[in-house]
């Protein structure tokens, strides 16, 4: 027993010896291979010598085991000329659905939002959607799905969708202005939601979902600028990826044109709120006459679309160069993280002569899958010379490659000359929206009783007079208004604003019903009722080349809202007055003056006494 108990000591020390020969051998290996397969990454702690392995290409190895493409680059081709899904209606003075964005739903159908024309009086842009189940070659028919609310922030035009699907949810992004001028200028992104891919769309408050609309992205630059808008969503682990324009100047009046990119975490259910800046995607300015080190040339590159393509693990955005000219092409980007992009290639054979506003089909997180079709959609004027806004809509079916190097061969090839076709008319064409003669409505309390007009569109564009037995109305605050025995009458009930929705089958449109107080006129340019801030913290930078203003919102006695422009501000007899000019200085303009890191104050105020104080962090 002794012997064979002596024996059995032996064994197991000689396997204690030969575990801990093996775990000293090993486990840095299996460290790193735990951590390879989790995505993580080490930080090692030890120096090099000359017989150690260099930690920093272990580090490179597994950043190759994670993406085997990292190094190597997408190639984007259209397989054909493709084809038109939208052309200008017949003798119209202008047409157009620009700025596709094309959703791949998990059943094959496509969902496609465009950008269409408003009322030409109002509103100058509304958002429609199409459903296909054949690749876009033959549609559902036309619905409004967003019309600009009344006296909000985007009461002027919503225009430039994109669209993601997320836990029960479409969410679809897009840009409008307040500019009355109608110079286009001073955008900024705005988002609404619904449980239905056609609506109705609730828009973010700031706080939740439903009511008047407030940025998603709030421009913060100069008067003169485009502002920010254009928006594209990408989800990747929950993250929620959104790209925008940003189209500004410098303190010197420098134009300068980027794509910026937000993040924020979707499992937060405000993340509207949470959202945070994450860098600058790309400069894109024109060159103006200077060309790029490697002779590219930049020219009105616009908006991007972006989609994830997971069998490269790369992300790909389309837009389109020198927009609108003979010589306009597709252009495409690439980037590893979604964070930085690179400038790919442009692609001229298959693309019609001046295209612009492209968008890349993808599913309901911006992926393109490996089974998926590839379906690119533009707008497109051609070469015949046609008027602005008179504008076809094409889809192509594109093939996705990856490549060792940047495959250049179609730079500078000739595009297509095709030119724009016209529609004939629909016959029984569908109603599209319901438009009422003023989307405003203004009502003396105590006072009678009044039957709006109200116009059914079709998709010939096309109005048709509404009876007012033919309408129903949602009203928000019958403490305001109401309705009685006579169809489509509404009677104001007390001083205050109410919403109230306009609904003719499954149509609807939202207008405001203003009830003021007897003897007070409907608009007075004179008084003031409100000055509001944009934003209550203003983030600045010492090396950031944009220019930042504070561009207040007046609220007038009807509560018709107004963002004055230069002239604007002196008639308004608005003041910027910084608490601490050694940190930032602010401008007769709004223009905030970055001087030192730190943070201050800036205190607006009117003629009328009205004001707002906002906080501004100067950072290096």
């Amino acid at each position: 027993m002794r012997e064979r108990s002596g024996a059995n000591l032996i064994c197991i020390s000689l396997i204690l010896i030969l575990c801990l020969i093996l775990s000293a051998c090993g486990y840095e290996e299996e460290e790193g291979s735990t951590a390879r397969r989790s995505g993580r990454r080490f930080r090692f702690s030890f120096f090099n010598n000359d017989d150690d392995e260099d930690p920093g290409d272990e580090e490179e190895e597994e950043e190759e085991e994670e993406s085997i493409y990292k190094d190597k680059h997408l190639t984007l081709s259209l397989e054909d000329e493709g084809y038109d899904v939208f052309l200008p209606r017949s003798k119209a003075s202008y047409d157009y659905r620009y700025g596709p964005s094309i959703l791949l739903d998990d059943d094959g159908s496509i969902y496609a939002y465009f950008s269409s024309p408003g009322d030409s009086n109002h509103e100058l842009d509304w958002l429609t959607c199409r459903k296909s189940d054949d690749l876009g070659h033959t549609w559902s028919d036309e619905k409004v799905v967003l019309s600009p609310t009344p006296q909000s922030r985007d009461r002027l035009s919503v225009c430039d969708p994109d669209v993601f699907f997320y836990k029960g949810y479409y969410y679809l992004g897009y840009t409008a202005t307040m500019d009355d001028a109608e110079n286009g200028t001073v955008n900024n992104v705005f988002i609404a939601r619904s449980r239905d891919p056609f609506g109705p769309f609730e828009k973010w408050n700031g706080k939740d979902w439903g009511g008047d609309p407030v940025p998603l992205i709030c421009y913060d630059g100069v008067w003169n600028g485009w502002g920010a808008g254009e928006p594209s969503f990408v989800i990747k682990d929950d993250e929620l990826y959104v790209y925008s324009t940003l189209d500004s100047f410098s303190e010197d009046n420098e134009r300068i044109k980027s794509t910026v990119v937000h993040v924020a975490e979707l499992e937060d259910k405000d993340w509207p709120l949470s959202m945070s800046f994450a860098g600058y995607a790309v400069i894109r300015t024109d060159n103006d006459g200077s060309l790029e080190e490697d002779g590219y040339e930049y020219f009105e590159c616009d908006s991007w679309d972006v989609a994830y393509v997971e069998k490269y693990d790369k992300f790909l955005a389309v837009c389109t160069n020198r927009r609108l000219r003979d010589d306009s092409c597709l252009l495409y980007y690439e980037s590893n993280d979604g964070r930085s992009f690179e400038r790919v290639s442009e692609i001229n054979t298959n693309v019609c002569r001046a295209c612009h506003n492209a968008g890349i089909m993808a599913d309901a997180n911006g992926h393109i899958k490996p089974s998926d079709p590839v379906v690119i959609g533009y707008a497109y004027a051609g070469s015949s010379g046609a008027a602005w806004g008179v504008w076809a809509t094409r889809f192509a079916e594109a093939k996705i490659g990856i490549s060792d190097d940047h495959e250049r061969e179609d730079e500078g090839k000739e595009n297509l000359a095709a030119s724009v076709g016209r529609s004939s008319w629909i016959p029984n064409a569908a109603p599209t929206f319901v438009n009422c003669d003023n989307p405003v409505i203004n009502l003396y309390e105590g006072g009678s009783g009044f039957t709006p007009s109200f116009t059914l569109i079709d998709e010939n564009r096309a109005g048709h007079t509404l009876a007012p037995s033919e309408i129903e109305y949602d009203i928000n605050d019958d403490d305001v208004v109401s309705t009685g025995d006579e169809p489509g009458m509404l009677y104001p009930v007390s001083e205050g604003l109410s919403v109230v929705t306009i609904r003719y089958g499954d149509v609807t449109r939202d207008i405001k019903v203003n009830v003021i107080k007897q003897g007070e006129p409907y608009s007075d340019p004179d008084k003031i009722k409100e000055i509001i801030a944009p934003l209550y913290d203003y983030n600045v930078s010492l090396s950031t080349p944009y220019a930042v203003a504070i561009r207040p919102i007046i609220r007038y006695g009807d509560n018709r809202l107004y963002e004055p422009d230069l002239p604007g501000i002196q008639s308004c007899g608005i003041d910027f007055h910084s608490q601490n000019e050694a940190i930032c200085m602010a401008r007769s303009d709004g223009m905030l003056v970055p001087m030192t890191e730190g943070t201050t104050y800036v205190i607006v105020t009117c003629s009328g006494g009205e004001s707002f104080t906002v906080r501004v962090n100067v950072t290096i």
